[in-house]
């Protein structure tokens, strides 16, 4: 994460390994042309995309622009995935041993990063202007995900009950906020928020 360009990473969780046609608007024509998809994601995507939620999921961010899904990016090696706001993209890294599980999770997560841009966005303008000091502003962040992690959790839960995901796709998010940030903090993954404090207030 590096100024103004908001990197939200994969989440280091204890149970992962290390981050159709639309109402309204949105047309399935429209979607087809805001929707960019890498080749190597579009399984990954055509299963997730079996819930009506995730599909309702990723219209609500195509309302706000279009979207990019890629892997093997050069700033995603250290991470299973970020989004950045900057060029509104999901990068998910695919190493030798990724799994088809692993993908789901990392794209489950991410699109969940990118529709809540707008509230990672009021997090990065309050550090800009000095109205939040930087444990408060690393805790947002943490609390953000922390309930992406929730919900992506009980998206996997149905996936898999369906038949959709595989069973290793489970997360087992903790139950508690408190531990998991704590959790965050020692994996170094709230290291990587505080930086982009810095970075922000030096701007």
């Amino acid at each position: 994460m590096f100024k103004k360009t908001l990197f939200v990473f994969a989440l280091l969780l204890t149970s992962v390994v290390a981050g159709f046609s639309l109402s309204g608007k949105n047309s399935s024509l429209s979607r087809q042309a805001e929707l960019h998809c890498s080749s190597a994601l579009r399984g990954t995507l055509e299963k997730i995309e079996k819930l009506p939620q995730v599909r309702e999921l990723i219209g609500e961010v195509l309302e706000e622009g279009p979207l990019y899904l890629k892997v093997n990016h050069e700033r995603s090696a250290q991470f299973e995935g970020y989004w950045s706001t900057e060029d509104r993209t999901i990068s998910i890294t695919q190493k030798g041993n990724t799994t088809q599980a692993g993908m789901i999770t990392t794209l489950l997560f991410e699109l969940h990063n990118a529709h809540r841009d707008k509230d990672f966005r009021q997090l990065d303008h309050q550090a800009e202007l000095g109205e939040i000091n930087k444990r408060d502003y690393v805790k947002g962040i943490e609390y953000i995900e922390y309930e992406n992690v929730l919900a992506v959790s009980t998206l996997l839960d149905e996936g898999i009950e369906k038949g959709y995901f595989p069973e290793a796709s489970a997360w087992h998010p903790h139950k508690r906020f408190e531990d998991h940030f704590r959790f965050q903090k020692k994996m170094g993954h709230s290291g990587w928020i505080a930086k982009n404090y810095d970075m922000l207030m030096a701007t």
